[in-house]
């Protein structure tokens, strides 16, 4: 199985390339382009030369001279394949995506569902550990607001590359917290981002609740 050329085009014209590029890197407009420090990490630049036609949508760094559209940019910048880039910006922009070939349909999309359910976890989790850091009047944060600031990390730096702060107790915070993963009010679990994958979750360090459905829940890397 895999994703329609026509799914891949209905993507294509939803994402907004500046959209996605403000994950990555601070942009502003300059006539009718953007333009921003190149948010590659084997580019680092003081000047900016990453440029954003949003008409054509597509980028072009003439410092490093990649260039691409929306699916390239997140390619490259989250280390996914190409089908894992288009479902990442098909559950942003709400395209239901088709697909064709062989194959089972409904095992190909249980595997994009699991795949969106990752991505909308770990990128509400960097939200939610981000805002922590820097707003937080918790004890551990200011210790680790004064510890970033020993070591002369800029604010500025903190918000660029979105670091964040997972409080020693647990996860009771993560799952109360409203906003970024939910706005409807209901819990993450209702909404299952956790009950989708819970394996792939764990690989990559999110925390999964007990199974007792109790207070035995973790996060790795909790107190960092």
């Amino acid at each position: 199985m895999r994703i329609s050329q026509r799914s891949i085009e209905e993507v294509r014209e939803a994402s907004s390339i500046v959209e996605v590029a403000s994950e990555f890197t601070a942009l502003r407009r300059q006539g009718a382009r953007f333009i921003g420090l190149c948010p590659y990490p084997d580019h680092q630049e003081k000047s900016p030369s990453f440029n954003i036609s949003p008409d054509k949508g597509f980028y072009y760094c003439h410092g490093c001279q990649r260039g691409g559209d929306a699916i390239k940019l997140v390619m490259d910048l989250k280390s996914f394949d190409f089908a894992e880039a288009v479902s990442y910006l098909a559950d942003r922009s709400g395209v239901e995506l088709q697909f064709e070939g062989g194959g089972e349909p409904g095992a190909a999309k249980e595997r994009a569902s699991r795949r969106r359910a990752i991505h909308r976890a770990l990128a509400a989790a960097t939200v939610y550990y981000h805002k922590y850091l820097l707003t937080s009047e918790t004890s551990e944060a200011k210790r680790a607001r004064r510890y970033l600031e020993d070591r002369q990390i800029l604010r500025s730096t903190i918000e660029e590359f979105r670091l964040g702060y997972a409080p020693p107790r647990g996860v009771s915070g993560l799952w109360r917290w409203q906003g970024g993963w939910i706005s409807t009010g209901e819990s993450s679990m209702r909404r299952g981002f956790f009950r989708r994958g819970v394996g792939s979750v764990l690989r990559v360090g999110l925390p999964s609740p007990s199974r007792t459905g109790g207070a035995g829940s973790w996060v790795s890397g909790r107190g960092r």
